[in-house]
């Protein structure tokens, strides 16, 4: 008895997997909308009972992939708040990583953002739920710099919450103007938070 259940909790995990990769594949290429159960039972070479069997339905599918997304990026936004560099310099860095994890997400697919934010409620759930995260690694860097001297913020979650919706509004930088509106933003940004006289 414990031996089949051994056994069957590896061939579980790789279904999943295999239903997850080939979900990511053709929701990134056809996008959400056009993308069927039956399609990704078919490209993960499982039955479309399968694929139900790892998630209960398309839109936890794209969710648990929304959210893996969600959670690559925040790990990379907490690499970047504790970085050996200034504080300034770590917003700034905090920002140029968040633009460019939506930029690679274009560039792996036509539809590759919709797993960011937009492609069904369970993903915008999960977007709110990761842009509040965002929002609390901004602010305790703003806080940690106001407490070092080398910003100055007198309410750093409003802020925070303020400046990653705002960021958000320029969203990958598609085009060069675009791109050069949300370098300008992220500029303006760092210089709102730097203390006037850094250190003291």
């Amino acid at each position: 008895m414990s031996n089949r259940s051994e056994t069957s909790e590896p061939t579980d995990a790789a279904r999943r997997r295999a239903v997850l990769a080939a979900a990511e594949r053709l929701l990134k290429h056809y996008g959400f909308a056009k993308t069927t159960v039956a399609d990704i039972a078919r490209e993960a070479g499982v039955s479309v009972g399968a694929v139900y069997l790892a998630f209960e339905s398309k839109e936890a599918l794209a969710a648990a992939l929304s959210r893996r997304c969600h959670d690559e990026v925040l790990e990379a936004l907490r690499g970047c708040a504790v970085r050996p560099a200034s504080y300034p310099e770590r917003v700034k860095a905090l920002f140029e990583e968040r633009a460019r994890r939506l930029a690679s997400l274009r560039q792996a697919g036509q539809h590759g953002v919709e797993l960011y934010a937009c492609a069904c409620d369970a993903v915008r759930r999960v977007h709110a739920e990761a842009h509040a995260e965002q929002a609390a690694v901004l602010a305790s860097l703003l806080r940690e710099g106001t407490s070092a001297g080398e910003l100055d913020v007198a309410d750093p979650e409003r802020v925070a919450r303020v400046l990653i919706t705002a960021h958000e509004a320029f969203g990958d930088g598609a085009d060069d103007e675009r791109a050069a509106d949300r370098r300008a933003f992220e500029e303006l940004a760092v210089r709102a938070v730097r203390a006037a006289r850094p250190g003291r």
